[in-house]
Order: structure tokens, then C-alpha cells, then sequence
């Protein structure tokens, strides 16, 4: 007689009852790691942990991290500045400037339109005698020339902070170009120069800046560097003739940049005073990659004139974030749809107006009426303030880049921090997100939801 083979009891599987929850999770880990072996990347991010790759240069006022819509203007990105003509364009474009050298860094300037004024460059740099040693300035003929500029200065900054005996990804450069589109491609000049007049042709400029442009993330990865390049607003109109504006030179850059900055002359733009002179602009972050986008502010360029150290008078430039933070709280008042969030940042900062110009403030101690100014520079100073508005207004705290520490390292913390952040938000199946499946048709197979139901709208009837 056979002998009746014993059934043997299968080991049980991982992804049964209890156990699922940390197969899961080393199910992505282990991917995850695998993929970074044989790529050769550290660089690979789960969940939360992209985000918290954002580091960046502390911003200076309330009034631009809502514009940005972030605690740190974020370094390794793309940025670009459009406005018409007088919209103070290279003005922001040097106060960025300033940033870094605030941080221990440097800037090049690639001035591309023969117009350079360099006493509204020092000016705004504070006439810094240390801050303009390390400010570089190059003038380009064609557009290749700037390119062939920026090409030079990235890859020699990158070498020597890469160096054995160099300082290592510590230094935050920012690297202008004024402007992009302001001269034409050399093969242009030269038909120009052997014609004696333009003739129609196709866009050259445009085909350049994108092939080049494709180069740029790669030059960026991992350093402290900011590549910023301004372009004209042109008036235009769309198909229906209403008023619209067009940006030269092509797509291109559109796709790469992290904002778009654009900028306007505000309402009653010129401002003439007796002891200062200046210029009121309408910012408007026409793209932000990391936020939401549209936001805007309206922030004046003042400029006045002051004996220095040797008795020479000399013109001092700064843009007046403060009294623009105050101008942005009070304006949710009267914009449509802002009268909550008005009164969510009066109730963590109180602001009692008296004109266009003066103000108290009790929360801050201010009792009585003072420069909008002042009540904005001390808000500045009140942290604890600041991390509330932060949350009303949907500011994301960064991480802020500090002078001397590898910006390698800072990277890497903050990827460490998400990684913990990313394992504590799902600590098991049940808590991570699931579809909506109740909605099912007659067979009883689920039907995706419609964009109406994911914006939270009543479809219309039929």
C-alpha cells in the first residue's frame, strides 16, 4: 500500500495581515535604493523628501516670500524677468544680486544691451567695496556671446568649488543676463553687415536659446548657483483683440524656469519727494513652479543722495520691501475675496491706519502712528508672528542656506528629514490614500470620477 504523502504547510506570505504594512514600505525602499546603485544617483526622493530638497536664501520681507510663495528664494533654479520699457526690471534683478552677496556669495552680470548703469548696480549693492570685488561684469555684440559668457563663468565657478582645495558647494553665485533677446545671432549681424538692411528669416534666436537652454540643469545640479536672464514685455493682442503681451525668443525658457517674474508701473508709478525720488512697480509672479502662482505685490524703488566717507555725494538705491509688506496686508481688505484672510492676519497682527502712509500697530507695540516702514521692518523681527501669517497666506518654511556649510550637505540633511517625515505620515496601509470607488456603473465597474466632481462642482445638467 502507498504511503500517503504529508502535506506540508506553506510558509506564510509577507503580504498577508500584519506584515503587509512593512513589506510595502520595503518594497519602495528597496526599489529606491536598487535604482540609485545602478544609475549611480544619491538623489532619488520618496514622497515628502522631494520637497524638502528646496533650499535656498532667506527672503527679506513678508511681502516676498508671498510673492514667492516661500521662505527662501530656492537656489539651483532658472528665473526669468519680463516687463516693458522703465518697469525697473534690471533694478530686481540686482536686488536678487544682493541677496547673494548678503549670503557670503557672488554675482556675474552679462550686460547684453550697451546700456549698463552701473551707479544704479553699486548703488543697490550698497556700495559694498567687498560685495563689488566679487561682482563680475562682461558686455556681449551677439547672442552667442552671452551664451559663451554664461558657459564660461558656470563651468569655471564649478571647477573651483569643486577643487581639492577649494571651499567646496559653499558660495551662492547668481548669474544675469540683461537681456536675453537684446542683440541678434551673429549670422543675422554678419547678413546685416554684407547686405547693408534685415531681411525676413526664420527664428534663429529662438532655435539657439532652446538648444542651449536644454544645457542648463545640468550645470545647475547640486551648486548654489541662480541663472536669471531679462526679457521685454511686448504689447500685443489675441485672436479676439483684446490687449495681451508677447515674450521674444521662443518657448524655450518658458519650460525651464522655475518663476517668471513679471513687472509692471504701478498706478501713480513716479514718486517725487523733496529729500528722495523713485519708482512705484507692480510685481506680479506670472510663474511659479513651486507654489501657486499669480500672486503680486506693489513694492517702490527709492533712490536719494548722500554725502559719503571721502565727502563725495553719491546716489543710494534700495527697494522698500517693508512699507510693501504693510501696503500687501492692508490690501486684502478691499480684494475681492480676501476679506477673511484680511481679518485672519489682523487677529496675529493688528494694524490701525491712520493715512496712505501712517499706521499703529499694538501687536508690535507701535502705539503710535508711524511710516508704514517701520511697522513691516518690525514685523521682521517677530518670528513668532511671522510663522503664523506663514500658514494664512500658504508660505512653505524652507530650509535657509547658510554661508559656509556645504550646499551638498544642506541637501542632504534635508533629504534625510523627509525620509523620516515620509515614513512617519503613513505608518500603515490604512492611513495612505485610496480612490474613490463607490461611484459604479449598472456592471458594477468603478467610473473615474468627473473634473467638475474633482474640482468640487455641481455638474451641469443635461
Amino acid at each position: 500500500m502507498a504511503k500517503k504523502r504529508s502535506r506540508r504547510r506553506s510558509a506564510p506570505s509577507p503580504w498577508e495581515g500584519d506584515q503587509r504594512d512593512q513589506s510595502l514600505d520595503g518594497m519602495f525602499e528597496a526599489m529606491r535604493n536598487e535604482a540609485a546603485n545602478d544609475l549611480g544617483r544619491n538623489d532619488i526622493s520618496i514622497g515628502m523628501e522631494s520637497e524638502a530638497l528646496l533650499v535656498g536664501l532667506p527672503l527679506p520681507a513678508l511681502s516676498l516670500r508671498y510673492l514667492f510663495q516661500s521662505t527662501v528664494f530656492p537656489l539651483s533654479k532658472i528665473l526669468q524677468i519680463t516687463g516693458e520699457e522703465g518697469s525697473c526690471k534690471s533694478a530686481f534683478q540686482f536686488e536678487m544680486m544682493r541677496w547673494h552677496h548678503v549670503y557670503g556669495g557672488g554675482s556675474v552680470f552679462i550686460e547684453n544691451e550697451l546700456k549698463d548703469s552701473p551707479e544704479l548696480r553699486h548703488s543697490i549693492l550698497q556700495w559694498n567695496e567687498q560685495w563689488l570685488r566679487r561682482h563680475e561684469i562682461i558686455q556681449t555684440h551677439y547672442l552667442e556671446q552671452w551664451m559663451d559668457a554664461l558657459t564660461t563663468f558656470t563651468s569655471i565657478a564649478r571647477t573651483q568649488q569643486d577643487h581639492a582645495t577649494g571651499p567646496g558647494h559653499t558660495i551662492p553665485i547668481m548669474f544675469s543676463i540683461d537681456s536675453l533677446m537684446a542683440t541678434a545671432p551673429l549670422e543675422s549681424i554678419e547678413k546685416i553687415e554684407k547686405e547693408g538692411h534685415s531681411m525676413r528669416g526664420f527664428a534663429l534666436a529662438a532655435n539657439l536659446i532652446s538648444s542651449y537652454m536644454r544645457t542648463m540643469p545640468n550645470r545647475l545640479k547640486t551648486y548654489p548657483f541662480t541663472i536669471c536672464g531679462t526679457n521685454h514685455l511686448k504689447p500685443s493682442t489675441d485672436f479676439m483683440g483684446r490687449p495681451t503681451h508677447t515674450i521674444p525668443g521662443g518657448k524655450s525658457v518658458k519650460f525651464m524656469e522655475t518663476f517668471e517674474i513679471e513687472m509692471h508701473r504701478a498706478p501713480g508709478g513716479d514718486i517725487d519727494k523733496l529729500d528722495y525720488g523713485g519708482i512705484r512697480c507692480r510685481i506680479l509672479s506670472r510663474k511659479n513652479s513651486l507654489g501657486p502662482s499669480r500672486k503680486q505685490i506693489v513694492a517702490e524703488l527709492l533712490w536719494w543722495y548722500e554725502l559719503d566717507g571721502n565727502g563725495k555725494m553719491r546716489q543710494k538705491t534700495a527697494w522698500d520691501w517693508d512699507t510693501a509688506t504693510v501696503n500687501m496686508l492692508l490690501g486684502f481688505s478691499t480684494a475681492k475675496g480676501k476679506k477673511t484672510l484680511f481679518n485672519h492676519l489682523q487677529e496675529i497682527c493688528r494694524i490701525v491706519v491712520k493715512n496712505k502712509q501712517m499706521a499703529k500697530c499694538p501687536t508690535l507695540g507701535i502705539n503710535e502712528h508711524v511710516e508704514y516702514r517701520e511697522i513691516g521692518a518690525a514685523l521682521e523681527r517677530r518670528p513668532d508672528l511671522l510663522s503664523q501669517m506663514n500658514a494664512v497666506l500658504g508660505i512653505a518654511e524652507r530650509r535657509a542656506f547658510q554661508p559656509g556649510l556645504d550646499y551638498r550637505d544642506l541637501l542632504a540633511t534635508e533629504q534625510a528629514a523627509g525620509e523620516a517625515a515620509t515614513e512617519s505620515l503613513y505608518e500603515n496601509v490604512e492611513n495612505m490614500p485610496t480612490p474613490d470607488l463607490d461611484v459604479l456603473d449598472p456592471t458594477g465597474t468603478a467610473v473615474p470620477p468627473t473634473e467638475a466632481a474633482m474640482l468640487g462642482e455641481e455638474e451641469p445638467e443635461e
